[in-house]
């Protein structure tokens, strides 16, 4: 899918954690 480099994967995980987290704190989900 992408190119094998472990920083290009540690930034996609980083910008989806602060998206996940930013949603989150935007609009709670109360369950």
């Amino acid at each position: 899918m992408a190119v094998p480099e472990f920083p290009v994967a540690l930034i996609v995980l980083v910008i989806a954690i602060t998206s996940l987290v930013a949603f989150y704190r935007i609009k709670p989900i109360k369950t």
